[in-house]
């Protein structure tokens, strides 16, 4: 199997730019939802990461307490995109992934639901640091 990656450049108002292909696809593939996922991602206070390693990618970091968390989307295809959800570092050191496979008009729908899936942790960890102090309470109410 050959793997070829090709750049050529193109004018683009009186400057170039970058066009590729990777096994024949565009790799300028997010055109069709970036600027839905820039202003999502600006209207919740984050910042977008548009490249990675030299190619286009698009993905963000939401920081709960003193756990991260990576929500990132692949390239759409054939009309569905990926959003992925990764855990980057967690109090208990469990490693979090899902992932949604979704119409690229459900895009922004799965981004909330991926933020919902870390604010859910957000809240469990709170409910079991109260836990955790009535425990230590009663503990000592009993010596």
């Amino acid at each position: 199997m050959e793997v070829r990656l090709l750049f050529s450049y193109q004018p683009f108002f009186g400057q170039h730019r970058l066009t590729s292909t990777l096994f024949g696809r565009s790799i300028m593939p997010y055109t069709e939802i970036d600027s839905d996922v820039e202003r999502w991602v600006s209207a919740h206070g984050y910042k977008l990461i548009r490249e990675f390693g030299g190619l286009p990618r698009r993905f963000f970091y939401v920081s709960v307490g003193k756990e991260c968390f990576q929500i990132s989307i692949e390239p759409p295809e054939n009309g569905k995109a990926l959003i992925n959800l990764w855990s980057v570092e967690t109090v208990d050191d469990i490693d979090i992934h899902e992932a949604w496979d979704v119409p690229i008009t459900d895009v922004l729908i799965t981004m909330d639901a991926a933020l919902r899936t870390i604010r859910k942790r957000e809240i469990r960890q709170v409910e079991g640091c109260f836990r955790k102090v009535r425990r230590t309470q009663e503990a000592r109410r009993h010596k």
